[in-house]
């Protein structure tokens, strides 16, 4: 479960299972070099900065540690995900992430490898 402004974000399973969403809306500009590694920080650059590129990012991240039960004990830039945009599935340490997009919003799910059909849920209020 996780929700952001006006969103809400649900998702369903049969194994451990992260989701985070967030609404789009501008950040300080410094933000990115302390939650990006330095790979992230030059993938978000090929992506001309974009804040949607931003929040993909860092709800992936976010999927991550709710998946894990690891939460953030560590910088976030040292939580590897894999460079996805919005649409896309990757794999990364026996994990599969899962970016999603709409107008004003990004969301990530992310569940160990196999794993059954996954139910996302998005309710705008």
């Amino acid at each position: 479960m996780s929700h952001s402004g006006g969103l809400a974000l649900c998702g369903a399973g049969e194994a451990p299972l992260g989701v985070d969403v967030e609404v789009l809306r501008p950040r300080r500009p410094g933000l990115a070099r302390y939650v990006c590694s330095e790979a992230e920080s030059a993938w978000l650059e090929r992506q001309g900065g974009d804040w949607g590129a931003f929040y993909t990012l860092w709800t992936l991240k976010e999927a991550r540690v709710k998946c894990t039960g690891e939460g953030l004990r560590r910088p976030p830039r040292d939580i590897a995900v894999p460079l996805l945009r919005p649409g896309e599935t990757g794999e990364l340490d026996g994990l599969v992430f899962s970016a999603f997009s709409g107008e004003t919003w990004r969301a990530a799910a992310c569940c160990p490898t196999p794993q059954g059909p996954v139910e996302l849920f998005v309710r705008n209020s």
